[in-house]
């Protein structure tokens, strides 16, 4: 495995849904904001397979051993205009991942670049909208599908930035085998809150909403209304959630009671999993330990074909004509030929030394960075100038540095100028 520390293992089955943010609005009314209502309801066969998946995941928490960080491959695919205008810019992608990791951060987990930023320039998908409603089964032609096929990376977390009804969603783990669906859809203008991709990513890593199913209020397992074990989210530490948050979001004011008509609901507005409108800001811990068990056996396939194993140095020779980052946790020395379109990147803990006889030629790209070993930003680009705004959202990076390089070649300008 090349993405996480202490070679966890990555994530098996369990739903066979798409989770949802923003409900597109009725003719006639104003649009919702990112943070409402998704109307999802899970059959029942799905929802006992989950609550089967939750007990083997209790068991786990009882006798796991953390990873220092869950390190997760992404691969964001903006698209755009046939003539390149319109979508997201990298600075922009870059952050959206960084606000992403802040929140994931709670749980050790870290999405890192598997590859640049990849603009799909095409107006036939950027003519399209997408939607939530588009049937989800392997052999489909739908337009998810097509892009996928078309666009996506085998065995890594692929994030769609496209123009959609308002939605943004993402598939359960139980849909890579059941359903050809593994992805992340976020609507173009639904990008720049703290919270969105965490949200949706944390359905990626197995989350339900606080307001899935009919939940008590009720934490006393002693009475006779306690039902959070296997109602609701299956969280006992997340609140009873009934999801009737006003447009204002929070504080929520709400009078509803549950089931047993003894006391009004309190639902937490700061979790991220809920559709407070604008407040999310954490996970709690058993969510925190579901996400943990889906890194660790949920979706056992993730890796990063773009990017080595981690070792204590690499000395390189051999001439690169393809996208790869090479990782060290103490130094990288080169006399390799940049060839073609590569992409290369060199990523080490201590120093990147580039000796007589490396070549970076023209139309390639090529980054060094002192990070060392599983970075968030390896294929982040530095510009020249620190004081732009691509350079404010690169150097703001989580545990971002300087490069350290020696010798006379200067690295750093991307794309190289002719050699």
């Amino acid at each position: 495995m090349k993405k996480l520390l202490f070679f966890m293992a990555w994530m098996l089955s369990v739903t066979a849904v798409s989770a949802q943010t923003q409900q597109p609005a009725a003719a006639g009314t104003q649009p919702r904001s990112p943070a409402e209502a998704c109307p999802y309801h899970l059959p029942h066969t799905p929802i006992e397979k989950y609550r089967e998946e939750v007990k083997m995941e209790r068991e786990w928490l009882k006798t796991r051993q953390m990873a220092d960080v869950y390190n997760v491959p992404v691969a964001f695919h903006v698209i755009r205009t046939s003539s390149g205008t319109g979508g997201p810019t990298e600075a922009e992608v870059i952050a959206e991942l960084n606000a992403c990791n802040v929140q994931l951060g709670e749980a050790n987990i870290e999405l890192f670049m598997c590859r640049p930023v990849h603009f799909v320039n095409s107006n036939y998908y950027w003519n399209h909208q997408f939607t939530i409603d588009e049937d989800e089964f392997c052999g489909s032609t739908g337009y998810q599908y097509q892009l996928n096929d078309a666009h996506g990376m085998s065995n890594v977390l692929n994030i769609y930035i496209v123009n959609t009804e308002g939605w943004n969603w993402a598939t359960f783990p139980s849909s890579a085998d059941e359903k050809c669906a593994d992805w992340i859809f976020l609507n173009n203008d639904a990008m720049g809150t703290s919270w969105l991709l965490a949200h949706e990513a944390g359905h990626w890593f197995n989350l339900y909403h606080t307001h899935q199913g009919d939940e008590n209020i009720t934490r006393n397992s002693g009475s006779g209304c306690y039902n959070c074990d296997d109602s609701g989210d299956l969280l006992c530490d997340t609140q009873a959630d009934p999801n009737d948050w006003d447009e204002a979001g929070c504080p929520y004011d709400g009078f509803n009671t549950d089931n047993c008509g003894s006391s009004a609901y309190v639902p937490d507005e700061t979790n991220l999993m809920s559709y407070a409108n604008g407040c999310q800001t954490h996970f709690t811990s058993g969510q925190e330990g579901r996400m943990q068990y889906a890194t660790t056996f949920l979706r056992s396939y993730i890796d990063c074909p773009y990017l080595s194993n981690c070792t204590d140095t690499w000395s390189l020779s051999a001439n690169q004509s393809t996208i790869y980052s090479y990782q060290a946790n103490n130094w990288i020395t080169s006399t390799a030929d940049i060839l073609g379109s590569a992409e290369s990147v060199y990523d080490a803990g201590s120093y990147v030394n580039l000796t007589p006889g490396f070549v970076a030629t023209s139309g390639t790209t090529f980054t060094a960075r002192i990070e060392g070993c599983w970075g968030p930003g390896i294929y982040l680009q530095q510009p020249a100038d620190d004081n732009d705004a691509e350079a404010a959202a690169f150097l703001d990076e989580p545990r971002a540095k300087k490069p350290t390089l020696l010798g006379s070649f200067e690295a750093m300008v991307v794309p190289n100028p002719a050699y």
